[in-house]
């Protein structure tokens, strides 16, 4: 297996990771978080906005300044 496509698979399945325990346990449990990820469970939790588009619209200026 290259090292380009085993990057990409652990790449992928941190996110996974990621993705599962915030669902899993911060949502059910109403924690927060810092950062984006914090600002994303705000908006879920006071304007009912899903935490994966208002993550991703908070990632798109830095993802365009990087």
């Amino acid at each position: 297996m290259s090292i380009r496509i085993k990057n990409i698979f652990f790449i992928i399945l941190g996110t996974a990771l990621l993705a599962f325990g915030i669902i899993h346990f911060n949502i059910q449990n109403h924690l927060a978080e810092g950062g984006f990820t914090g600002i994303s469970l705000i908006f879920y939790f006071k304007l009912n906005i899903p935490t994966s588009i208002s993550y991703f619209v908070l990632n798109i200026p830095i993802f365009l300044i990087g």
